[in-house]
């Protein structure tokens, strides 16, 4: 993933979309204000989340890798798990652990990703 932050990757999948959507097309999609997705896109608002955030990602028709990655930014800024891996998470303790191996031995993130490789990553 590149270092563009939530507000700065929304708005360029915004101005992507085929058509391109407006700031306002894209609040009254979503039942918001335009001046929230100004505030959003400025970094100034939170990234949106839960029902929100899957809301901007209809909305925009986005792929799979697209959608991935705005959820990640969104809680990524928010300090928090993504919310379509929470549960996933929560119930599977071994993850957390195999996060603080990775941590403990620096494994970087081209590690982790022979790891996702390994389990058969969806190409």
């Amino acid at each position: 993933m590149d270092n563009s932050g939530f507000g700065e990757f929304l708005r360029q999948l915004r101005l992507n979309h085929n058509p391109t959507v407006t700031q306002a097309e894209l609040a009254s999609a979503i039942c918001r204000g335009k001046m929230m997705i100004s505030l959003i896109e400025q970094g100034k608002n939170a990234p949106p989340q839960g029902e929100l955030l899957e809301q901007i990602i209809r909305t925009l028709s986005l792929d799979e890798k697209d959608a991935v990655k705005l959820r990640f930014l969104a809680a990524s800024e928010r300090g928090s798990i993504p919310h379509d891996i929470v549960e996933y998470f929560y119930s599977n303790p071994n993850i957390y652990q195999a996060i603080l191996v990775g941590m403990k031995f620096e494994r970087t993130n081209s590690d982790w990703h022979e790891i996702i490789e390994k389990f058969g990553e969806e190409k």
